[in-house]
């Protein structure tokens, strides 16, 4: 133990790299807490925090919230070191969920890429963190230690083309079911790359939302009759540029045999689209949520999802800022849908909830 000690003296003198402390008065708080972290079990440590005094308890309820496994740690930069020496010394090998926020840098990332040893962990959220990017995406994608995930949430990373692409190519990724890449600056190279990968074959949630997708450049692309769209239940693809001929394509060619939510809001489809591609295809048995809202939509589409035989499964049909429809196709949305939400340009809105509708 005295040895160890002797060796923890040393990374705070290097953390703070005044020299050898020369009193427990000199060490900060949150350095000194790390060192105790080496030491002890981090589960059983957790439980104690609020038992052993107000000052702990005061540490624990800034930089994480615990509960059965569960961690949320917040990343200031004086707290990163304390939590880095609990990750190298295996006292978070039986973590389940862990959710970092506040990163200003991809440090810890950098520690768990370098760590050999499997963990238990299914679920990591590292939303809107700065984690350079396609970089901070490389060194999840490349570690062993996350090779258990089966959740990601990346949204707002700006992880780009390159860092989907490392995603989806890496093996310790194939047991995602669930993947949040929202907001990430993803273009064509990124989507081909996902609908082309042999290895997220277990994905079941997937939101795209607010990327930089362009259906027009992809009209070319052939999508594979096997790919990782066909095995979803809930695919988020609001806020790209889809286009029409691309979207009938993507809703035609993929076999959607278990999906149950689709968002298509603001993508740039119009009517063709809904007539030509969702409302023709079989695959959308099983769809129970369906947003278009903000896209050039009016009568004719709407005509369409109500006498279409594939959407017996329908409940809400979210579709904002139609052109107008006439009262009669009001009255028959309503009638159709359990839950309806649709303005039309002009102000109206049409709105059901639980079979009780109303025209406004």
């Amino acid at each position: 133990m005295g040895q160890k000690s002797t060796s923890q003296r040393g990374q705070i003198s290097q953390l703070y790299k005044k020299g050898q402390p020369t009193k427990i008065s000199d060490i900060s708080n949150d350095v000194l807490y790390g060192v105790i972290f080496s030491f002890l079990d981090f589960r059983e440590l957790i439980g104690t925090f609020r038992l052993v005094c107000k000052q702990w308890n005061k540490w624990n309820e800034e930089i994480i919230t615990v509960s059965n496994y569960e961690i949320r740690f917040v990343g200031r930069k004086e707290r990163i070191k304390s939590f880095e020496l609990c990750l190298v010394n295996g006292h978070l090998n039986n973590l389940r969920k862990l959710t970092l926020t506040h990163l200003q840098d991809s440090s810890i990332l950098e520690e768990i890429s370098h760590l050999q040893s499997k963990s238990l962990l299914t679920f990591l959220d590292l939303q809107n963190n700065v984690i350079g990017g396609a970089s901070g995406a490389t060194l999840i994608s490349n570690s062993v230690w996350l090779s258990n995930l089966e959740e990601l949430t990346m949204n707002g990373c700006k992880i780009g083309d390159l860092g989907m692409i490392e995603i989806v190519k890496s093996e310790n990724m194939k047991n995602l079911t669930s993947l949040n890449v929202r907001e990430n600056i993803i273009g064509n190279n990124g989507f081909v790359s996902l609908l082309t990968s042999n290895n997220l074959s277990k994905l079941t949630m997937l939101n795209l939302g607010k990327n930089i997708i362009d259906g027009k450049s992809l009209l070319s692309f052939t999508i594979p009759n096997t790919n990782v769209l066909n095995n979803l239940k809930v695919l988020i693809l609001d806020e790209n540029n889809l286009f029409n001929d691309f979207a009938k394509i993507l809703l035609t060619k993929c076999q959607f045999t278990q999906l149950e939510v689709l968002d298509l809001s603001q993508t740039q489809i119009s009517n063709d689209c809904i007539e030509k591609g969702l409302c023709i295809s079989p695959h959308f048995n099983t769809l129970t949520q369906l947003n278009l809202n903000s896209n050039l939509l009016s009568e004719p589409a709407v005509r369409s999802l109500i006498y279409c035989k594939y959407l017996n499964n329908l409940e809400m049909l979210h579709c904002m800022n139609l052109k107008s429809i006439d009262r009669k196709l009001k009255e028959q949305l309503l009638e159709r849908f359990t839950l309806v939400d649709v303005s039309l340009k002009d102000g109206e809105a049409v709105s059901s909830l639980l079979g009780t509708g109303t025209i406004e």
